[in-house]
């Protein structure tokens, strides 16, 4: 005699199979580039340094030296040598000796050379990429029907190699988490028709970490010229690589401690927009992102957009007066976010405040 499975069994069979179709499915993709990179040491230089030949296309180069001038940069491409450009400084600088110029970009130079009158002098070429690109599993990500911060492109998506923050599995250094009290603007000094962004960042990422050995990259998050929002610095619990919070934030709310302004990281947000604004506005799309940025952490954390008030740095006691939504040369001796940038920090305060309903 046959036997049947009864109906309840056959509903229950239906149920999980239907359930199991509305799951999401990991799928497997080709992760972001990994990063080349070629160090070397020119040493004093006094006029023209060799030619330097990396084993790969060069996207970027970094150039640190300990006294002198900036020197100037050339790349060897298809069509022969380009012209000489002098390195720009890079607003973020380190305690040390070492002056840093900002990423120069290459246009897939086969080759570099440094012109000028500096001591100790190091460059770091840069691919982000060409190189191999790793097999990873993803998540679908998941539809939300509403977010007062804009979207957020995770570290996982721009292609953050997270095992640069380790040295033999325990994290490098220590982060620390502050209400945030200050909202920093910053610009990257790297091109303004970025084609890859993402690649830019990795640069970025890499050129903090190993380079300079940051901890992480300096910023808390980034905006390219399209209106993209980049997740920066790590903020997930210590030790782990897949935890980050799109935040920037902990459990508590409390913000993770950047390197982007000297003297003044703890319980600031650094915000950056890739590109150089001394003489050049940002992007409508750029902007539009930067206020929606601000007005979400300005309400977050009870910020006045409008208003200047005395920020404590929570591990120093340095006090410093400024704008609640500033520019990194309120803070120090620094061009950076560029004149055109800063000069329209008060209008963007403005915008913000209308959207947070403070005006």
């Amino acid at each position: 005699m046959a036997r049947f499975p009864s109906v309840r069994a056959a509903a229950m069979t239906s149920s999980l199979a239907a359930f199991l179709a509305m799951m999401p499915t990991p799928v497997v993709s080709l992760g972001p580039p990994e990063t080349l990179a070629a160090s070397r040491r020119l040493g004093a230089i006094d006029g023209v340094a060799e030619a330097v030949d990396p084993s790969f296309p060069v996207d970027f180069l970094s150039v640190s030296w300990t006294d002198g001038k900036a020197p100037s940069v050339r790349f060897r491409t298809g069509t022969g040598w380009t012209r000489w450009a002098r390195v720009d400084l890079d607003d973020i600088q380190t305690e040390s000796s070492r002056t840093y110029g900002g990423l120069v970009s290459a246009d897939k130079a086969d080759a570099y050379q440094v012109r000028g009158h500096a001591g100790a002098v190091e460059a770091m070429a840069l691919n982000t990429s060409d190189g191999p690109r790793p097999r990873v599993w993803a998540e679908p990500a998941a539809e939300a029907s509403h977010l007062a911060q804009p979207p957020v492109i995770t570290r996982a998506q721009w292609g953050a190699d997270e095992s640069l923050r380790f040295n033999g599995g325990v994290e490098k250094g220590t982060r620390t988490f502050y209400p945030t009290q200050k909202l920093i603007v910053h610009h990257t000094v790297t091109a303004n028709a970025d084609s890859d962004p993402a690649a830019t960042i990795r640069a970025i990422y890499y050129d903090h970490v190993v380079n300079r050995d940051f901890v992480d990259i300096a910023y808390n998050f980034l905006i390219d010229a399209q209106g993209r929002l980049y997740k920066g610095r790590y903020s997930g619990p210590r030790n782990t690589m897949t935890q980050d919070t799109i935040t920037g934030e902990n459990a508590n709310g409390y913000g993770v401690t950047g390197a982007h302004t000297g003297g003044y990281n703890s319980g600031t947000m650094g915000l950056a927009v890739l590109g150089n604004y001394v003489s050049t506005p940002i992007s409508t799309p750029a902007r539009q992102t930067l206020v929606g940025h601000l007005a979400w952490e300005s309400e977050r954390h009870g910020l006045a957009p409008l208003a200047i008030s005395t920020y404590t740095n929570p591990e120093s006691g340095a006090r410093k007066t400024s704008p609640n939504i500033a520019g990194h040369r309120d803070y120090g001796a620094t061009q950076c976010p560029g004149e055109i940038l800063y000069a329209a920090l008060p209008s963007i305060r403005l915008e913000v405040a209308a959207l947070v309903g403070k005006i």
